[in-house]
């Protein structure tokens, strides 16, 4: 019999609010310390990344989507959340991206000196590759932190479509600033000018800004004195492995840059290391899948609405005024359609509206209510598929995840993950709104659908 998913208590609140304060930081020990590293020197074979790297992402997809660049064979790379820190982390994904500066430096700050995590010699800071959230508020809390460090800012991710060139942010040929990120309804972007990005909304003095080509970044970091930042141009995955081939010792930097920065620093390990602890045993499920879109990304209505003219997915739309009777009934309707689906072998897809009749109501909130009450005492589907950051993290955490394991990659920045925690252990693929091809969808699907997710 497959088992059921069972929620955690979900309150009112969404899972994506309020402040944390250090008491909040709790650390679960699933075993002994595996002892950690205050080396001055770069990464070597010998060096296991969960004791020498700590990722800090802004939001879950960007945090999946890095890990997916750390994960071996036989060894996935796991991911907490900056309210339950697990010591065996690679990445701590934060949920600060639409939070006020101050809060969001300030969550930052409390997951770089936790005593999990205050040792590990190489610090990154994920960021979004096209300056979406609290870049220059996290970047400075990150400074004070380590102040004898160079913050090496790298967001280039090549695969799909970022580009730094002259010390500006392109996507796909055009300056930041012309695409829909400037459009963004939670937070546009107003200038392709990095330097001005990495200074926004910042509480210090400004820094030093030293402009480097991928070729010139050697040079810009021996003269860039401690507390500065240098901005590495790069279009090409081998940009990037020039920028991390050219620097010193990654412990004297603070790394900051999107999962095309990751993925050089894996390459420049010349072997993989294995942690036989982090995976356990994964049961091959088939069957149907559960989709929750939340993103309102031209890219992702796209594939979407591809997913459905193909007939692979079942659509359910949750959308309401913000009243709470409505929405109670907009829930319930959306969870009996979906369970109803799921039972006949259908995969099924709750989205929200494309255009939103009332900024006031937490779709987000609804659409996770909406997809935890389906999933609550009925067997569980295949796997699960998100995308839009905001939306994957409210169902993981109303559904009790603790941790995620991103076991690869199925296409750039689609990462096949497991959800875990007290109550459920299931297969997923996270999606950032605006990356993948027209059919991303589908083949996220098939992929879920055939037991292929985690293999």
């Amino acid at each position: 019999m497959p088992r059921s998913i069972r929620s955690s208590a979900t309150s009112r609140e969404s899972p994506r609010r309020g402040a944390w304060t250090q008491a909040d930081l709790r650390v679960c020990y699933e075993g002994p310390d595996r002892g950690r590293t205050t080396r001055e020197e770069q990464l070597t074979d010998n060096d296991a990344i969960t004791t020498t790297l700590l990722v800090i992402a802004d939001d879950f997809t960007g945090a999946c989507d890095t890990a997916a660049q750390f994960a071996q064979p036989g060894a996935p790379c796991a991911v907490c959340f900056a309210d339950r820190l697990l010591p065996e982390a690679v990445i701590v994904d934060t949920e600060s991206r639409h939070l006020a500066p101050s809060a969001a430096a300030e969550r930052t700050r409390l997951v770089a000196t936790a005593p999990a995590f205050s040792t590990r010699s190489v610090v990154f800071k994920k960021i979004d590759s096209t300056f979406r959230g609290n870049v220059a508020a996290e970047l400075e809390a990150l400074l004070r932190c380590h102040p004898r460090r160079v913050a090496l800012v790298a967001p280039a991710f090549p695969a799909a479509g970022r580009a730094t060139v002259a010390g500006r942010c392109v996507v796909n040929g055009l300056p930041l600033d012309r695409t829909e990120f400037a459009r963004d309804p939670h937070a546009p972007v107003r200038t392709s000018e990095i330097a001005s990005l990495v200074r926004r909304a910042s509480t210090l003095p400004r820094r030093p800004v030293i402009h480097a080509t991928a070729h010139g970044i050697a040079a810009a970091l021996d003269k860039a004195p401690a507390g500065s930042i240098v901005i590495a141009d790069a279009s090409t995955d081998a940009d990037l492995d020039s920028v991390i081939a050219a620097a010193p010792a990654l412990s004297r930097l603070l790394l900051v840059g999107s999962a095309g920065l990751a993925g050089a620093v894996i390459r420049a390990r010349t072997a993989a290391v294995e942690d036989p602890r982090a995976a356990g045993a994964v049961a091959v499920r088939r069957g149907p899948v559960l989709g929750v879109v939340g993103s309102l990304s031209e890219r992702t209505r796209a594939q979407l609405a591809r997913l459905c003219a193909a007939g692979a997915a079942h659509l359910v739309t949750v959308d309401c005024l913000p009243d709470d009777g409505i929405a109670d009934d907009a829930v319930a309707l959306a969870a009996e359609t979906v369970r109803a689906n799921l039972h006949a072998g259908r995969s099924v897809v709750l989205a929200s509206p494309e255009k939103r009749h009332d900024e006031s109501v937490d779709v987000v909130y609804l659409l996770a209510r909406a997809a935890v009450t389906a999933l609550s005492g009925t067997a569980a589907p295949a796997g699960l598929f998100f995308t839009g950051g905001e939306t994957a993290v409210a169902v993981a955490r109303s559904l009790g995840v603790e941790r995620v394991d991103v076991y690869r990659e199925i296409a750039s920045g689609v990462p096949a993950i497991r959800l875990r925690g007290p109550l459920v252990d299931i297969p997923a693929i996270s999606k950032a709104g605006g990356f993948g091809e027209d059919s991303i969808m589908i083949d996220a699907f098939a992929c879920l659908e055939e037991g292929r997710c985690l293999q």
